[in-house]
């Protein structure tokens, strides 16, 4: 009854010209800070907003939104730090498979929370960086019916410097794995 249910709210047997789907989705992330060797990485969770609009069968365009803890340890300090952003940006999807999505976008992150083992340290870092996301994305179907469910695996790469003051770590860009499992329905 469950999967019933889900595939008649979905509303979508295949990817068609036209189509626009909202999609929201939540994880988890395993991010760090390149340009450092004093850094490691750590644990992080990412949630998200989505709208795809389908330009063909296999091409789609859209506007995610996501609030990501990202950041790194730091060993010689032998701290966490703790780096919330809101993030948004343009993605485009192709379907190599019905099933199956290549994507990559970009994304201006605006930081929202620096945080070094609970002490508050937003001043150190800058409001802004910019980044690279890319990835697959699967959405499993039973026979030709489309299920909703989207499992999202992206690498973010960034492109801009997030830090402020310190000159060793001045070339510090933010970098993260993230997996994520959500849902998206046609509108």
């Amino acid at each position: 009854m469950v999967l019933v249910a889900m595939m008649t709210m979905a509303n979508l047997n295949a990817q068609t010209a036209g189509d626009m789907v909202f999609r929201f989705r939540g994880g988890g992330n395993l991010s760090t800070l390149t340009g450092s060797d004093d850094t490691k990485l750590k644990v992080g969770w990412t949630l998200g907003l989505g709208l795809d609009y389908s330009l063909t069968d296999q091409i789609a365009i859209g506007l995610d939104v996501s609030h990501d803890n990202i950041g790194a340890k730091i060993k010689s300090l032998d701290k966490t730090l703790n780096l919330e952003y809101v993030s948004v940006g343009p993605m485009a999807k192709y379907y190599v498979m019905p099933w199956l999505a290549l994507q990559c976008g970009t994304e201006v992150g605006f930081l929202s929370k620096a945080k070094l083992d609970g002490e508050k340290c937003k001043d150190d870092y800058k409001n802004v960086e910019v980044s690279l996301p890319v990835g697959l994305s699967f959405e499993p179907r039973l026979g030709n019916s489309f299920l909703g469910l989207v499992i999202d695996l992206r690498y973010r790469f960034g492109l801009s410097t997030v830090n402020n003051n310190d000159v060793q770590l001045d070339n510090m860009k933010n970098s993260a794995l993230i997996l994520t499992i959500g849902y998206k329905l046609g509108l």
